[in-house]
């Protein structure tokens, strides 16, 4: 996904619960590749504002039906 996101947005359009649209699928999948990095471009480090703006994406879009405070979530995450 992070080599290849045009390619994944494809996949997602047959694979995915959320992606039928190849457009929207790639901006996901950018939103999700940028919050994998942290400040060094390492994989697995979240970005609470990337992660954050992904989810009130995801409210906007109407896929999920409340908004989400994801700063409590990776502070859950990043305490275990």
């Amino acid at each position: 996904m992070i080599d290849e996101p045009g390619e994944a947005a494809e996949l997602a359009n047959t694979i995915a619960v959320d992606g039928r649209e190849t457009a929207l699928n790639r901006e996901i999948i950018e939103l999700r590749n940028a919050a994998s990095l942290d400040d060094e471009g390492v994989l697995g480090g979240p970005d609470d504002a990337i992660v954050q703006s992904g989810a009130d994406r995801y409210y906007e879009l109407g896929l999920i039906e409340e908004p989400l405070h994801m700063e409590n979530h990776i502070r859950h995450i990043i305490e275990e």
